[in-house]
């Protein structure tokens, strides 16, 4: 018996997260990548940061954090370069 070895590579696309309420986006200047801050979560406790490919909507990275750690990867994506368009209300 063979083994196979291949990983089925899964991806996602940015609008199957078009329920999730908007809470903050950067930009980087000549990136092909855009960085959102998005929440389903009716008490806006937990937070998803996506990174996806803006030109396609392929998410690159998904990372999942809770609020009280929002304004720190705030700080440390603005030290790496990224222009903050927040959006919250």
């Amino acid at each position: 018996m063979a083994w196979n070895n291949k990983k089925e590579k899964i991806t996602q696309n940015i609008s199957e997260f078009a329920e999730y309420k908007e809470l903050g986006r950067m930009k980087k200047p000549r990136s092909p990548h855009t960085t959102v801050f998005l929440t389903n979560d009716p008490e806006k406790w937990f937070i998803n940061c996506i990174k996806y490919k803006t030109k396609s909507g392929i998410v690159a990275h998904n990372d999942y954090i809770i609020a009280k750690d929002m304004p720190a990867w705030i700080v440390w994506h603005k030290n790496l370069g990224w222009d903050t368009l927040l959006t919250e209300d």
